[in-house]
């Protein structure tokens, strides 16, 4: 199994690719990326609701036609601009610090999208011989989640390294985070990579020293 990150020009939010023999799957797809023309991506996970990490998920849908999956409240939050995020966009990247919050001129702030299959409790699917799992992990946003396959927790904005998880934005719990997702976290192997929305990866046990 290979890992590619790919950074947008989104707040440089993560994508994901991660190939399997002939397989790929894509998560948190932007707006700009290519693939072989040999390989047919078999579908789209997303962690989250927010704009600078489904930008490309109409783009994915039109070039491949490959499904896309999130939990129930990402699909029904992601359908909505002003909860998705997009609206407010160019407002949002004016006040960051820390990240390369340049708007894109051809950035979208009425952009929604939808998901094909969605679900509402943990769950585990099959891909290519690999147990992936399936994890709410509302806090960030309610639609919030994330992808552990083999060691790699694919976490969205849901951890970084040595920083509090931001809860901040409309949506957000700090009750759902620590009943919910911080539990389940936690009990996951210390040694799992983390591949997370924004900067680089790192191991689990880093986090977790941290909080």
């Amino acid at each position: 199994m290979k890992i590619r990150r790919i950074r947008s020009d989104l707040l440089a939010s993560n994508m994901y690719l991660v190939a399997e023999d002939s397989g790929v799957l894509l998560i948190d797809p932007c707006r700009a990326f290519d693939l072989p023309e040999t390989v047919r991506p078999d579908f789209v996970f997303l962690t989250h609701e927010h704009y600078d990490h489904i930008s490309g998920v109409n783009l994915c849908r039109d070039r491949y036609g490959m499904p896309v999956i999130c939990t129930a409240r990402c699909d029904e939050r992601m359908g909505n601009s002003r909860t998705n995020m997009a609206r407010y966009f160019e407002a949002f990247c004016r006040m960051q610090v820390g990240l390369d919050a340049e708007v894109p001129a051809d950035f979208e702030p009425n952009y929604v999208c939808r998901a094909d299959e969605t679900f509402e409790a943990d769950k585990e699917i099959s891909w290519r011989g690999h147990r992936v799992r399936l994890l709410l992990l509302p806090g960030h946003s309610p639609g919030s989640s994330g992808l552990w396959i083999d060691g790699h927790l694919f976490s969205g904005d849901s951890i970084f390294a040595r920083q509090e998880t931001v809860l901040r934005f409309p949506g957000g719990s700090a009750v759902d985070w620590e009943k919910i997702s911080l539990p389940k976290l936690c009990a996951l192997p210390p040694d799992t990579i983390v591949y997370p929305g924004h900067f680089d990866p790192f191991p689990l046990k880093e986090w977790m020293a941290y909080l």
